[in-house]
């Protein structure tokens, strides 16, 4: 029996989910059936098969293969000795990915589907959780106010860019009346200042017990 050839195996998966990725942005998940996604990508609905057994595994594979590039991306992210100037980094950093065609694109998907798939937000804690948790979670902890779990942080942090990600969208998606949404450095400055503000609260048992 002969080998399938590894360099081509990972080049017609990329290409299979580069076009998934565009039609589930474009049509929706549940409007683009194998069969379409197999003409997308010029194959035979068997060869499609091949490489995943249903449409739920290529969403996911997507998802998964875009997280993994972006948590490289955060890898790269060295935190400065000031907690603002960190978070007004890290937010310019992840709006910048975010003009990627691309990331509109997964957005688009993540928004509609994860509300009613909750693999895809546990993909997401899987995949992109670790990196964001190995750059800015020991950073951010000290300057929390007492009670703040790592956990806990790092859903802070998870809100923090889920915050940036709607708002990256909200952009592209209603280009044409940007005026009615504030600039770019006025909102990352309200979203950090809301940050601060939740860093210096009163610890959340103390809260909770209030």
């Amino acid at each position: 029996m002969r080998r399938a050839d590894p360099a081509r195996h990972r080049r017609q998966t990329a290409k299979i989910l580069g076009n998934a990725r565009r039609l589930f942005a474009r049509y929706g998940y549940d409007r683009v059936s194998m069969d379409r996604l197999a003409a997308a990508c010029h194959l035979t609905k068997p060869a499609l098969y091949y490489y995943f057994r249903n449409k739920r595994a290529v969403l996911l594979a997507m998802l998964e293969a875009h997280w993994r590039e972006q948590a490289a991306v955060v890898a790269t992210f060295r935190p400065s000795a000031d907690l603002r100037e960190t978070l007004q980094a890290f937010a310019e950093l992840v709006l910048r990915e975010s003009h990627r065609p691309e990331n509109g694109d997964i957005i688009r998907v993540v928004l509609a589907e994860a509300g009613r798939r909750p693999e895809i937000g546990q993909a997401f804690f899987e995949v992109f959780g670790p990196a964001v948790e190995r750059t800015l979670v020991g950073f951010v902890g000290p300057h929390l106010a007492r009670g703040y779990t790592r956990p806990m942080t790092l859903a802070l942090l998870h809100q923090f860019v889920g915050s940036l990600s709607h708002y990256s969208l909200v952009r592209q998606m209603f280009k044409a009346k940007k005026e009615h949404l504030p600039e770019q450095k006025t909102y990352v400055a309200l979203l950090v200042d809301g940050f601060l503000r939740m860093a210096t609260a009163p610890e959340p048992e103390a809260r909770s017990r209030a």
